[in-house]
């Protein structure tokens, strides 16, 4: 998209052209994913390619990466369940 000259970008605007394919969960909804996998087994430690739930795994990473960055609301909520920032390899 960035790299179109504007005169294309208004022209794929006005008939209703998708930039964005992927559609990303509500972060709510995730961290109440999260609640359940920890209900279900005890920590915040989804593996990154977490069969049952494939998503959940790459959201709990993103916020790991995104600690200092994240609104404090946020991270107090994940705080509030025990969420390991720094997972051990």
């Amino acid at each position: 998209k960035d790299n179109l000259l504007p005169e294309r970008r208004k022209l794929l605007d006005e008939i209703g052209f998708t930039w964005r394919v992927v559609q990303r969960e509500p972060w709510k909804k995730m961290f109440e994913r999260l609640i359940e996998y920890k209900q279900n087994n005890g920590n915040c430690l989804v593996p990154q390619r977490y069969k049952k739930d494939p998503r959940l795994g790459g959201w709990v990473r993103e916020q790991r990466k995104r600690k200092r960055l994240m609104p404090v609301d946020r991270k107090r909520r994940l705080d509030s369940i025990d969420f390991i920032w720094k997972a051990k390899k």
